[in-house]
């Protein structure tokens, strides 16, 4: 393509343009060829001995060949076109004030490429092509584009044509124009393979910020290549836009308002510069793959950030980042999706985006850093300057790496959702000085009926000076058993601790050496250690997936469907600690579970999985649809939230028999319990809100037992008796 803006009307939002196109047929016997041109009218199609007989339907032009062309054959025309150019939103081709330019995709419009709002075109990921763009604009006005700037000519009437030329094919949606006042800041990056020109087009109220804005340009610049490659255009190149952000291949659009003297959006130029590896020198080949552009460009801009600042900095923003897919992708994508099959209603998605750089990581921590960088820059060499699929990249990773990764690819990019992963139970077994350890595990999955094979998974021992060892665990399918050698007896035994993989779990652990309140990042739990003589080791781990269900039911009381904790760790003798556990209705946590007013919500526990949940002396903060619930003696093992439907609470079918018998009533506070026979009983109290007043157990050593009231409850008391996690007694009490 040759394309020639002529006239840029920023006046009346009008252009006036002719493109030169120059191409060859891949079919035998080519009589038309269809090309894409949205809102401009064509007024003639030329070629070199004449017009050419051309239909123009919608947003397609049929230009029809004098004779059949054949494969080898090349076809050389122009069209002339104007009008008034399409835009949504975002994509498209916008005017502002006296500045003009593109955005070669749409949010909106599908299909999403946008070359056609500008110049005919075969507008898809797939069809790459070379360019020159010349842009006629006023003496005192720039024309800027992607690739190498030719020259400028002077035409002699107050007009200059900027001509810009790019060396390698891409597809339409990253070709680019802007035109305005702008001033230039240049400089130069000394790449790997060559000296890289760096040109940044502002506005000249920006001009003064760049160098504050770009401080670390070169550096992210060293960072891509140390990890990627070499630098693979022309030129780095970024021109302010009154919206944006866009990866034009060498001439990104970037907005004036990030250009602002600070580096607070350094994250989104070194997104947009990421897409000059991933997106542009090789592209998806279909709307539905955007994950391998952005969620390849979402890795990087958050993973940069280990190399240039640290690598906690790293593991804090990805960690958020998984959090939100486990969260909320689904929801504001409309379900779970493969990565591989995005709609197109959710092209530019959190699923494509979010889970896309979540997963990118993920492979990171199932290959290991050397094989990953290496095998990546290889794939990003043998599909340089093509389009490429989920399994292109599968299938060439598995020939690179020798290691199949058909169970990597089934699992995190062609099904819907998120594997969880978790260790079930550990035995240890002294032998001969050391300790073999037998390591159950299993697998759920959120999002889909799947189960993942061949999962490869880090294993953390620690001993009770908190010495880690770490080694990996491989197993398919539900269940897996491993055993694994260790010098010293593990006290703690953790999965995936330095969170390498973005299953459906959000995790950390914190070292405490003194009482204090601290909120383990994005778990949703709070840890408040009121008494503590040693140092201590906690973990927090939010499971974004169902706990396991009660092993005897309890009629009236349903578990989350969708979340529970484990808290784990190295407690010494002494520590005192409570648990602070959020429940909210809304904001995509809770509301599959609390589902009115009537469901009183309450935090059950369990030690591991030989266990049964359990309820716990608690309190809870807060409203019925949102709040804390508080765990007075915060131990080692899994919580979940369920809920007592309040109607059944407060109106259930009264049973009193001689089973227990609670007397007085009414009473001033104090109670004597009843039973008829020895047992252990948990004894809990709700007022007629369902709200959880006292809950406090009774050993079997004696039948009768008295309970002083440490607090004057008044009015309606329901007393419930569960034994074995049975009902045994509700009753209806009044206090005065």
């Amino acid at each position: 393509y040759s394309i020639h803006l002529t006239n840029i009307n920023t006046s009346n939002h009008s252009i006036q343009a002719f493109t030169e196109i120059l191409l060859t047929p891949k079919i035998e016997g080519l009589e038309q060829v269809t090309l894409e041109l949205k809102d401009l009218v064509v007024d003639s199609v030329f070629k070199a001995d004449g017009l050419l007989d051309f239909e123009q339907s919608g947003d397609t032009l049929y230009i029809n060949m004098e004779q059949a062309a054949n494969i080898g054959d090349t076809l050389d025309f122009a069209v002339y076109y104007h009008g008034f150019p399409f835009h949504e939103a975002w994509g498209g081709f916008h005017f502002s004030s006296n500045y003009s330019f593109n955005l070669g995709v749409g949010f909106v419009s599908i299909p999403h490429n946008l070359g056609k709002t500008w110049f005919p075109c075969i507008d898809d990921f797939t069809d790459r092509a070379t360019y020159d763009v010349f842009i006629t604009v006023d003496n005192n006005l720039k024309g800027i584009s992607g690739g190498t700037l030719v020259n400028v000519a002077d035409e002699g009437n107050g007009k200059l044509t900027w001509h810009w030329a790019y060396e390698h094919p891409l597809p339409t949606y990253l070709v680019s124009v802007m035109t305005g006042d702008y001033v230039l800041y240049e400089d130069d990056f000394f790449g790997m393979e060559d000296t890289i020109p760096i040109t940044i087009y502002t506005r000249p109220t920006e001009a003064g910020k760049v160098e504050g804005s770009f401080s670390k340009l070169k550096e992210i610049l060293q960072f891509f290549e140390d990890k990627f490659g070499p630098y693979p255009f022309e030129r780095v190149g970024y021109t302010g836009t009154a919206i944006g952000a866009m990866e034009h291949a060498s001439n990104i659009s970037y907005p004036n308002s990030s250009i602002n003297g600070n580096s607070s959006n350094e994250w989104l130029y070194t997104h947009e510069l990421s897409h000059m590896w991933f997106g542009n020198k090789v592209t998806c080949s279909s709307a539905g793959d955007m994950w391998l552009n952005e969620g390849w460009a979402t890795f990087c801009e958050k993973y940069y950030k280990e190399v240039i600042y640290s690598h906690e900095i790293f593991d804090d923003e990805m960690r958020t980042l998984n959090k939100d897919v486990l969260q909320k992708a689904h929801v504001t994508d409309g379900d779970y999706w493969a990565l591989n099959n995005i709609p197109q209603l959710y092209t530019y998605g959190s699923t494509a985006y979010d889970k896309g750089g979540s997963v990118a990581n993920t492979l990171r921590g199932y290959l290991g850093d050397s094989i990953f960088f290496e095998a990546i820059t290889a794939y990003l060499d043998e599909f340089a300057y093509q389009s490429v699929s989920s399994e292109d990249m599968r299938d060439f990773l598995t020939s690179y790496t020798t290691i199949d990764m058909s169970s990597f690819f089934d699992a995190w990019v062609f099904t819907p959702g998120t594997p969880h992963f978790a260790i079930d139970s550990t035995k240890v077994t002294e032998n001969s000085g050391n300790y073999a350890v037998d390591i159950f595990l299993k697998q759920k999955y959120k999002g889909a009926d799947y189960l993942a094979d061949d999962n490869i998974l880090e294993i953390a021992f620690v001993d009770e000076q908190f010495n880690f060892i770490t080694d990996t665990v491989h197993f398919s399918g539900r269940t897996g058993h491993s055993v694994k050698s260790m010098p010293f007896y593990p006290v703690l035994v953790m999965m995936d601790p330095f969170e390498k993989i973005g299953d459906a779990t959000t995790d950390n652990f914190q070292y405490f050496t003194q009482p204090l309140e601290y909120s383990f990042p994005e778990t949703y739990f709070k840890i408040m250690i009121d008494q503590l003589s040693d140092s201590a080791l906690v973990r927090a781990t939010h499971n974004w997936v169902a706990p396991d269900s009660l092993k005897v039911r309890v009629d009236s009381l349903r578990l989350s469907p969708y979340r529970h904790w484990k808290i784990e760790g190295i407690f010494p003798d002494g520590m005192q600690a409570k648990g602070s556990f959020f429940y909210d209705m809304g904001n995509s946590l809770d509301n599959d579970l609390i589902l009115s007013e009537n469901d009183s919500v309450v935090i059950l526990y369990r030690e591991g999985a030989w266990d049964d949940w359990h309820e716990i002396s608690q309190t809870r903060q807060g409203a019925w649809l949102i709040g804390y619930i508080i765990v007075d003696e915060l131990l080692p093992g899994e919580y979940t939230l369920a809920v007592w439907n309040r109607q059944w609470v407060y109106n259930p079918e009264i049973i009193e028999d001689e089973v227990v018998k609670i007397y007085p009533n009414p009473s001033k506070g104090n109670l004597t319990f009843e039973f008829a026979e020895r047992g252990n009983y948990d004894v809990f109290l709700y007022n007629t809100n369902g709200v959880l007043l006292e809950n406090f157990i009774v050993k079997g050593k004696k039948k009768n037992w008295k309970w002083d009231g440490n607090q004057a409850f008044k009015g309606m008391v329901l007393v419930k008796i569960i034994e074995n996690n049975q009902l045994i007694s509700a009753q209806k009490l009044i206090f005065n």
